[in-house]
């Protein structure tokens, strides 16, 4: 067996040392070429999902369009025409969308982004779907009424023509001067019967609702004021009518009352006409309104995908470079690091390893959790195995813009007859670190003013941890054990901020996927109402 000298014994394990160490370092290129290539992948996802929100968005664009025209259309066949156009177009945004969230589904951002999208186009499609008929029911009421109007006029012209025979009828040379009276009455009857056709024509024209639920009784006022005069005339009149003028005269006088009294009448027709506009209108203003919250969503999942797809390719050319230009340079730091801080490194990457392990069985857990306070509960028992602290809450934003206690550690039910624990933004330790949103850290609750203490409050060392989603207050972490016990280190803190940006992702997931099952009851409920 070779003896080996101390130097030598010495110089063979910094030799292994480099060994292991230029190893690592041709591992890491090595894995920095994978990531380039797993990066090109995704960018492979990334660019479709552009491409089809492109063309999505684009459609949705020509389906609103369509919508528009047909909303300002006048007559069906036009209106049935667009409808088709428009059924077609649904058909192909369909195909789009099937496309693009089978794009997406990988992807928990983009997912919830495309379910929001068509959610919005769901409730677009409906309010669409009700303003076609409504303008279809619309456009037949404006064609009943305008059947309605050309009868009473073509019967106030029998009427007229009528009166014309008896205002110029030859009579008996002893019955002239009576004649001259009746023909004043009848000239005047045919005067006041024109007003019934212009009464007509301000129904068709009018849109107050109030002013044509009396169109009925205008009609009937102008009817009466044409025909007592006529009935003046027409009692003189009887004395020497040898062609049955009078009876011709009051027959069509009746007809004329009979279409004018006929239910529903032509003013009922129009104020039909007039809600059927306005249920086509206001479909109209919420068939814009959701489709641009459909054509927002795809603008957001296009900046998504194209964010995606900038930043890793980025990442990928600045690590690579980096990675490449600097190999040389760590390799060495590296060697002259590991004579001093091997061990110190094993046990830093050891613990750092735990703590991953740690988070990513409390990502995977937060992840499988079917609701808040099941989330809630799981971080604050993973505090307390991680960090060992004696007691925790988490305080969430509440509608009145106040912390609201939501779960503790150890685990207590919420009485749901009290008011459970709130605090203001400032208020407490609690409301400071939701204010500043910053972590706040205090070794001694005794000695800090702030402290809202409460009876029986033993002395304690606190930490709180603000949960934030894009600088938006979200609630707090709050953390704490006996002061001699409980020391919160650096990694601590690292730890605990990592399992907050998860909790608050997985809060928002939870709130998103509660949010979205009350849209699918609610548009459940009106599919069936409408069935």
């Amino acid at each position: 067996m070779i003896q080996l000298s101390f130097n030598q014994k010495v110089g063979f394990g910094f030799a292994i040392i480099i060994l292991l160490l230029v190893t690592s370092g041709l591992s890491s290129l090595w894995n920095l070429n994978d990531i380039s290539g797993s990066t090109s992948r995704v960018n492979e996802s990334a660019v479709p999902v552009v491409k089809e929100s492109n063309g999505a968005q684009i459609q949705l664009l020509k389906l609103a369009k369509l919508s528009s025209l047909a909303f300002n259309a006048r007559r069906k066949e036009r209106i049935q025409d667009y409808r088709q156009r428009f059924e077609d177009g649904v058909a192909q945004f369909n195909e789009q969308y099937r496309s693009i969230e089978a794009l997406a589904k990988n992807d928990p951002d983009m997912s919830a982004l495309v379910i929001g999208v068509k959610s919005n186009y769901d409730l677009y499609r409906y309010a669409v779907d009700e303003m076609f008929e409504a303008k279809l029911g619309l456009i037949a009421e404006r064609e009943i009424v305008e059947v309605q109007a050309e009868e009473i006029v073509n019967q106030v012209d029998t009427i007229g023509g009528a009166l014309l025979e008896i205002t110029y009828y030859s009579a008996p040379e002893e019955f002239e001067e009576q004649m001259v009276v009746v023909a004043g009455y009848t000239e005047q009857a045919e005067i006041y019967s024109l007003g019934i056709i212009k009464t007509v024509e301000e129904i068709k024209a009018s849109q107050d609702i109030g002013r044509l639920s009396e169109g009925g009784a205008d009609l009937q006022f102008a009817l009466d004021n044409s025909r007592r005069y006529y009935q003046s005339g027409a009692d003189q009149f009887k004395e020497f009518d040898d062609q049955g003028l009078v009876e011709i005269v009051d027959q069509a006088y009746k007809d004329l009352e009979k279409l004018i009294s006929q239910s529903p009448s032509i003013s009922d027709h129009k104020i039909l006409e007039l809600e059927q506009t306005k249920i086509a209108l206001d479909k109209l203003a919420e068939a814009d309104a959701a489709v641009s919250q459909s054509v927002e969503g795809l603008d957001e999942l296009l900046s998504s995908a194209d964010s995606l797809f900038n930043s890793l390719q980025s990442e990928v050319i600045s690590s690579l470079d980096f990675g490449f230009k600097s190999s040389i340079v760590m390799l060495i730091i590296l060697v002259l690091l590991a004579a001093q801080n091997f061990n110190s490194m094993r046990q830093a990457i050891a613990k750092k390893m735990i703590d991953l392990a740690k988070l990513n069985k409390i990502g995977g857990t937060l992840a499988a959790a079917q609701s808040q306070n099941s989330a809630l509960e799981e971080v604050l028992q993973s505090m307390h195995e991680k960090i060992g602290v004696a007691q925790g809450s988490v305080y969430l934003m509440n509608e009145a813009n106040k912390l609201e206690v939501k779960a503790y550690f150890p685990p207590k039910a919420i009485d749901s007859d009290s008011k459970p624990a709130q605090f203001k933004m400032g208020e407490g330790i609690i409301g400071r670190a939701a204010e500043t949103k910053k972590v706040i850290f205090v070794p001694n609750t005794a000695r800090d003013d702030s402290f809202v203490t409460q009876d029986g409050d033993n002395p304690r060392a606190l930490i709180c941890v603000p949960l934030i989603d894009k600088d938006m207050l979200v609630g707090v972490i709050n953390l704490s054990g006996d002061v001699k016990s409980v020391a919160f280190a650096d990694s601590d803190y690292e730890f605990v901020s990592s399992v907050a940006r998860s909790l608050v992702t997985t809060v928002k997931n939870i709130r998103m996927r509660e949010v979205i099952e009350e849209q699918n009851r609610n548009l459940e409920a009106k599919v069936e109402k409408r069935t």
